[in-house]
């Protein structure tokens, strides 16, 4: 192979990578404060109401909560990481729609962690933050308010470039993810916080990575060729 069709090649496969990256991101699935049927075959953990529930106990977390009982759902697709909630029983009036979540990219610790409707992200036991929108950052959430007869819901989506290039600038960087993201601990509708081994080794819901879709594996593949192409030209002049 010529150097010439080698850079011509590179360069092709730069203007496709550079298209797949401004199109990779699509919408979020229905983030409407609704866990409508999009949520189906999601893992679902459960907060339960105790009102002598523990507060702030990010050091021990248990399964309760002192306000409402909750619960948590996690799924994922190939461009996000999804989180649902909804209040359960007893009946819940209100008054603390909030939710901080906890994330893992290590599936050992807390490294990741949003302050959901306040729009900031921060590193769990380090001080800071660092505030998001919506539209920068593609970070979405809704709520719909909690009342005696209404459930609260708060969704949630995180790109996976948060986890997995630190699209937000996270100091220090989460670990790249190996195989999955995992919800370790949710301070939600009250200041308990859940979260532990009380819920397995998953957590609180551990959402595997997207399998590479074949248009990016072939531009890869197109890469190595093409510097493995190079590399020869190389060795023979």
């Amino acid at each position: 192979m010529s150097v010439s069709k080698i850079y011509a090649a590179l360069g092709a496969f730069g203007v496709a990578a550079s298209l797949l990256a401004g199109t990779a991101t699509a919408a979020p699935v229905s983030i409407d404060g609704t866990l409508g049927a999009e949520w189906t075959g999601a893992t679902v953990k459960s907060v339960l109401f105790n009102a002598a529930a523990p507060m702030s106990n990010f050091g021990a977390p248990t399964n309760e909560n002192h306000v409402t009982a909750y619960d948590v759902y996690t799924r994922g697709d190939s461009d996000y990481f999804y989180v649902g909630l909804t209040t359960t029983s007893p009946a819940y009036a209100g008054g603390l729609d909030f939710a901080n979540l906890y994330f893992s990219t290590t599936l050992s610790g807390s490294n990741v962690g949003f302050e959901v409707l306040n729009q900031n992200a921060f590193v769990p036991g380090v001080p800071g933050s660092y505030p998001y929108t919506p539209g920068s950052a593609d970070i979405h959430y809704a709520l719909t308010p909690g009342s005696l007869g209404t459930p609260a819901v708060i969704e949630f989506a995180a790109p996976w470039e948060v986890f997995t290039s630190n699209s937000l600038g996270l100091s220090p960087a989460p670990t790249v993810p190996a195989t999955a993201v995992q919800l370790r601990l949710s301070q939600s509708f009250g200041y308990s916080v859940a979260g532990g081994a009380t819920y397995g080794a998953d957590r609180l819901g551990q959402v595997n990575l997207p399998v590479p879709e074949p248009a990016t594996m072939a531009l890869a593949g197109l890469g190595m060729l093409a510097t493995w192409g190079l590399n020869r030209t190389r060795r023979s002049s």
